[in-house]
């Protein structure tokens, strides 16, 4: 039996801190992105591509800066997304009438900023109930990857440490970085890079050995 998964894509920042230490402590594999270009049926580009569901739970921010979130759920249900629409929801402040109506039909959910905590318990628990863990999940990558040379990237690591790493490549979102020195995967780290323009936080997302005493870090912007 697999871990849950949620995706979650919001352009606010403190939204998406809140909804993964919220998720985090329900031992979620938490997925966060800031913007909808993630997901396969963003824009005029077909069905979506997965066999299966990308995860067992989709959040989603109603304001985003080019296809809004029910825009979005709307893409998804007429292109094939493997997840049910009973266990997507969109936060916002408020939606007009025609929005709820396309909420209703598709089957979703309205969570309502500011976040009421016990409501978001009460829809995760009743989308729990849905989950299928035995089936497994897919995520896939829309986004390109730049090819980098040699760029330096200096990251701040605890207690003032600062490590440097040689990024191999980047994309709007993300990066991937050889470093000296093994990273945790869900840590949060400070990167500076002049030549990229790069002056942020960043997550671990994942860690891979690559020999010669080096590891290859990916590394998200988007938290």
């Amino acid at each position: 039996m697999r871990q849950r998964r949620v995706i979650i894509v919001s352009y606010d920042p403190h939204i998406r801190s809140v909804l993964k230490q919220f998720f985090d402590a329900r031992v979620y594999e938490t997925v966060v992105f800031r913007e909808s270009t993630i997901c396969p049926v963003y824009g005029d580009v077909g069905e979506c591509p997965g066999p299966y569901s990308c995860g067992d739970l989709f959040i989603v921010g109603h304001a985003l800066p080019a296809m809004n979130g029910i825009d979005l759920l709307l893409s998804q249900h007429q292109r094939g997304c493997k997840l049910s629409a009973s266990n997507k929801a969109v936060i916002a402040g408020s939606l007009s009438g025609e929005g709820m109506a396309t909420l209703a039909a598709l089957g979703s959910t309205l969570l309502q900023q500011p976040l009421d905590v016990s409501k978001l318990e009460q829809w995760v628990t009743e989308c729990e109930n849905r989950m299928d863990l035995d089936r497994p999940v897919a995520i896939w990558r829309k986004e390109g990857r730049e090819a980098c040379h040699d760029e330096v990237l200096s990251i701040l690591l605890a207690h003032d440490t600062v490590e440097h790493a040689t990024v191999v490549n980047k994309s709007k979102c993300g990066i991937c970085a050889k470093t000296s020195r093994p990273m945790l995967p869900n840590q949060i780290i400070r990167l500076r890079a002049d030549s990229l323009g790069i002056n942020d936080d960043a997550l671990v997302r994942w860690v891979k050995a690559a020999g010669n005493g080096t590891f290859l870090v990916g590394l998200s912007l988007c938290i």
